[in-house]
């Protein structure tokens, strides 16, 4: 079929080397034979007889061996897909010399070494996604060159070093991933303030150190904000609660200090606020009942104190909420029963939660698992527990709680776990 322009044969049970009857299809400008088993390495014939292709998506096989450098003859690719597979050695440099190429993906693969610094000579290309491979140098200055890249990721690799200032020139950024490498250095302010396209900031698992910058505060069309585990100081800015789309954000993982700031309450479409593993102080502001659609809730391993705002148990659709190794006090709002009806896992060990147990936390019918041990919490377990027929793991282990083991605890179908230890329990263990 030497007429032939389009052949896809994606997403079947095709094995061996590459077809041998495709490089006598000098016609073809669109190839797709990715989600197959071929295996062995790409024929040069495929460089030199298909002149024409402009799609080439070659994408989880076992294909094997180094990339060669006569890749580049395939002067008119606008989109190269060889993602998945087991290439290795270097990335050619002579990619470069596509120039029509917009959409470069080679994640998930064994490539080495560094990053092509002649990739920079790629004026059209929007998507560049190098992760999970085995990149270990610096990530060049010449991607700043790069300047219509939409989507950028270089995520689980070896890449060292600081982020080079020119990638402030990358102004049509909307998805960044640079997480699971070895960065270090601060974020500078020049280069957060210019993404203001970005949806997708994914800096963690890095060793990025330094004040996180106010300017985080203009970008925003962010709706995913990662930099946990890494090595930021300082205080959460304020400017964070510009954010107005952000759906996540994890600052879990640093060192971080001061108050958590009240203009979080700002951030209405956020559904997971998780800051735990930091060195942050003074009590949850009150303005947190705003954010209506929090799903998790996770401030473990803090310094915070003071007692919980009453309007925390408003956030109807909260499903996770972690307080424990804090400085909280005062009671257990008894509303979390009444609103957070969807509440599976509340874990609230190691304050000084102090009162009793309410009851009304009988209503939590979603709820998985309840660890309210060690704190000072007192009067009898209520029998209301006994209702959580879903219920996991009850852990109520070093309070003050006295009276007898209610019965209905019988009623609790799905426990595994169960920690009633080190309290002034009285009376017979129930035998069933």
């Amino acid at each position: 079929m030497p007429s032939l322009t389009h052949l896809g044969l994606y997403y079947n049970e095709l094995r061996l080397g590459f077809p041998s009857f495709i490089w006598n299809c000098r016609n073809l400008t669109y190839l797709d034979l990715s989600l197959n088993k071929f295996s062995g390495s790409i024929p040069e014939l495929v460089f030199t007889n298909l002149p024409s292709l402009e799609y080439l998506n070659l994408s989880s096989n076992q294909f094997q061996g180094q990339l060669s450098s006569n890749i580049s003859k395939l002067s008119n690719l606008i989109d190269l897909r060889l993602a998945t597979n087991n290439f290795c050695g270097p990335i050619p440099e002579d990619i470069s010399l596509m120039l029509d190429l917009q959409l470069l993906e080679l994640f998930s693969n064994s490539f080495r070494g560094s990053i092509p610094s002649s990739l920079g000579q790629l004026k059209n290309l929007r998507h560049l996604d190098l992760r999970t491979n085995a990149l270990n140098s610096t990530i060049p200055p010449e991607l700043g060159l790069c300047t219509n890249l939409t989507y950028l990721a270089l995520d689980d690799n070896g890449l060292s070093g600081q982020l080079p200032l020119s990638l402030s020139n990358l102004f049509q950024l909307a998805e960044l991933g640079l997480s699971g490498n070895i960065l270090s250095g601060e974020t500078s302010a020049n280069l957060i303030g210019n993404w203001t396209e970005l949806i997708s900031l994914q800096l963690q698992n890095n060793s990025f150190a330094g004040k996180i910058p106010p300017e985080i505060g203009l970008l925003t069309k962010l709706q995913y904000l990662f930099l946990f585990q890494n090595h930021f100081t300082g205080s959460i800015p304020s400017e964070i609660g510009n954010l107005k789309t952000l759906t996540n954000l994890d600052l879990s993982g640093n060192r971080l200090s001061g108050p958590i700031p009240a203009t979080v309450g700002d951030l209405t479409n956020l559904e997971g606020l998780l800051l735990f593993f930091n060195n942050l102080s003074g009590t949850i502001p009150p303005e947190i009942e705003n954010m209506v659609s929090l799903s998790t809730l996770d401030l473990n391993t803090n310094q915070l104190y003071g007692e919980l705002p009453g309007n925390i148990s408003r956030l109807s659709k909260l499903k996770n909420i972690s307080l424990f190794s804090n400085n909280f006090s005062g009671s257990i709002p008894g509303d979390f029963g009444k609103y957070s009806t969807f509440l599976t896992n509340v874990r609230f060990s190691n304050n000084s939660f102090s009162g009793a147990i309410p009851s009304e936390i009988g209503h939590l019918k979603s709820l998985i698992h309840l660890d309210l041990s060690r704190n000072k919490l007192s009067g009898p377990i209520p029998p209301a527990i006994g209702k959580l027929k879903s219920l996991q793991g009850l852990i109520l282990s070093r309070n003050q709680l006295s009276g007898p083991i209610p019965l209905e605890l019988i009623n609790m179908e799905s426990l595994v776990s169960l920690d009633l230890s080190r309290n002034q329990l009285s009376g017979p263990i129930p035998t069933i």
